[in-house]
């Protein structure tokens, strides 16, 4: 399945800081961007400028490691919706664990309660 996050269904998590574990045996990946068809790059630059308004992007200056290519596409309304294609740069990325309660787990939890 592919990995792509699209930017606008983004949210800021207020006062958490989320670390990432990135492991050093995966070389950094620069991908080649996508093209992006003539009549959109008037829209997809004024997303992007609202976006890093928003703080939910924000510009690089110089070079970096890491490059992944935005994909556009294109909404009912006639807007546009930026993705980013992080297929790439998830494969340097580790997994943490997390274990899902069952059933049992949240009937014994509950046992008792009033609401």
């Amino acid at each position: 399945m592919p990995s792509l996050i699209c930017l606008t269904a983004l949210a800021r998590v207020k006062g958490k800081e989320i670390k990432l574990h990135i492991s050093n045996t995966v070389a950094p990946k620069q991908q080649p961007q996508r093209r992006i068809p003539f009549h959109v790059r008037k829209n997809v630059e004024q997303e992007l400028k609202r976006l890093e308004q928003l703080d939910i992007i924000e510009a690089v200056d110089g070079p970096t490691p890491w490059v992944s290519p935005i994909v556009v596409v294109p909404k009912k309304s006639g807007e546009i919706r930026i993705c980013v294609d992080m297929r790439e740069a998830n494969k340097a990325i580790g997994r943490e664990k997390h274990l899902m309660p069952t059933l049992d787990d949240l009937i014994t939890d509950f046992n008792g309660a009033a609401v």
